[in-house]
């Protein structure tokens, strides 16, 4: 018996391995109905043969259109003894009224064929039937490529997704839900930019549409990259206080700012990667013979640190002696020493120097004690001229041995004096080292010119 409502479902032709958005409408063309409810079955054909639609119904939803759910009409994919269905109900339809479902998200198989779709109305005595007929061919339709420029990022980050397709009418960009249009014939590239804000990984989904509501999809995925730091100085070994030193850095996926501590600022925001030269021995306020500077880089799975660490040389006192053989002054030298700490005080006619630094505090005396010293260590003249005579002049205490500039001495170390006479011959240090009794020993640094 033939129905008494018409029915068509676009779009007609189908392509083989889309995805389509179908829309069935359904016409009271005659009379009003009158009576109870009505159903109307719509057959779903399924399976990967030329003349199914789709090889399976998951996915699929159904909705109607808004005067449809105010007619009271409703529809849900059943699965009976006849395979799958559409079942439609609703009150009989007023003459000239209509009624669009949309099924969507149908994943066409990929089998070129004619696939026919049987209605039935339920509510006639005898039923009423008709079939509609549905083509199903390969379109040009392709995406060629999806991918993201930069497959690993840091979190928060951005990369650009690009893609290249054919044929289509536009795409769209999921999550995001991008539109974008496509042109010419041939080939079609394009790009969008994206933001990371999750880990380990983000899902870009791109449809590729047609104007009769086909689609065919690609994706892409973009990763956190787990961040890494990197830091190094440009120190080949123990360097003075004074000594600047560079820093070099990097990192993956990291989120700019870094920090860098310490620096003569405190902790300095820095770049993702860079250089900063400074002094570390400035910053020196103990007596530690490193200093330790430490990069932070945060992103996923963050914080990552690296360190480095820049060593000094130890501080040394280079002489304590008397000013002149009067003995009432004393003049001293150090070397790599800090402020802080570092002091010269008399007590009971004795001098007591302690110097601060890397390796200390170290100390030295000078007066009536028993340990080894070189008082007095002196140049006459002071200030020579090239080819000048000069004379030098010592005077130690508790001295067991002496050297000059690391070399044996004329004198005898247990006299506590002497002196020597060589020509000038231009500016030289000269170290006196005396030597007391358990190899301790003591070093008086003299400059010509002073």
């Amino acid at each position: 018996m033939a129905t008494l409502y018409t029915y068509s479902l676009t779009p007609t032709t189908l392509g083989c391995g889309a995805t389509a958005n179908l829309t069935l409408t359904i016409v009271n063309s005659g009379a009003a109905q009158t009576g109870g409810r009505q159903t109307i079955v719509l057959q779903i054909p399924t399976g990967t043969g030329e003349n199914a639609l789709t090889p399976s119904i998951s996915g699929i939803s159904v909705t109607a259109s808004t005067a449809t759910t105010q007619a009271g009409w409703a529809g849900a994919i059943l699965n009976g003894r006849s395979g799958y269905s559409l079942k439609l109900q609703g009150p009989p339809l007023a003459a000239g009224q209509v009624l669009n479902f949309g099924i969507n998200t149908v994943a066409i198989n990929t089998a070129p064929g004619t696939v026919v779709l049987p209605i039935t109305e339920q509510f006639t005595n005898p039923m009423g039937t008709t079939s509609l007929i549905l083509q199903k061919q390969f379109l040009d339709l392709q995406i060629l490529s999806f991918a993201p420029e930069d497959a690993f990022t840091s979190v928060p980050g951005e990369t650009t997704l690009d893609w290249t397709v054919q044929g289509g009418s536009y795409t769209v960009l999921l999550p995001n839900n991008v539109q974008r249009p496509t042109q010419g014939t041939g080939p079609f590239s394009d790009k969008y930019p994206v933001s990371i804000t999750v880990g380990p990984s983000t899902q870009f989904t791109l449809q590729l549409w047609t104007d009769n509501h086909q689609y065919i999809t690609a994706n892409a995925t973009v990763y956190a990259g787990t961040v890494s730091a990197a830091l190094t100085n440009n120190s080949l070994g123990p360097v003075d206080l004074t000594a600047p030193v560079t820093f070099n850095w990097s990192s993956n996926y990291a989120v700019a700012p870094l920090y860098l501590s310490p620096t003569p600022s405190g902790t300095s925001k820095v770049n993702n990667s860079g250089t900063m030269t400074f002094v570390p021995g400035s910053m020196l306020t103990n007596n530690a013979s490193s200093l330790t500077v430490t990069l932070q880089a945060n992103g996923w799975q963050s914080p990552a640190q690296a360190v480095t660490s820049v060593f000094f040389n130890p501080v040394q006192i280079l002489w304590l002696r008397y000013s002149d053989s009067t003995k009432t002054a004393v003049t001293w030298g150090a070397k790599n020493y800090i402020s802080r700490g570092t002091s010269l005080i008399q007590t009971a006619g004795v001098w007591t120097l302690t110097a601060a630094g890397p390796g200390g505090p170290i100390q030295q005396q000078l007066g009536p004690v028993s340990a080894v010293q070189v008082q007095l260590f002196t140049a006459t003249p002071s200030s020579p001229q090239i080819g000048d005579t000069v004379t030098l002049s010592y005077s130690t205490a508790n001295a067991l041995g002496l050297t000059l500039n690391g070399a044996a001495t004329p004198w005898d170390a247990t006299t506590q004096s002497g002196s020597t006479s060589f020509p000038y011959a231009g500016p030289s240090l000269l170290t006196l080292v005396a030597t007391g009794t358990g190899n301790t020993s003591v070093s008086s640094l003299l400059s010509l010119p002073f």
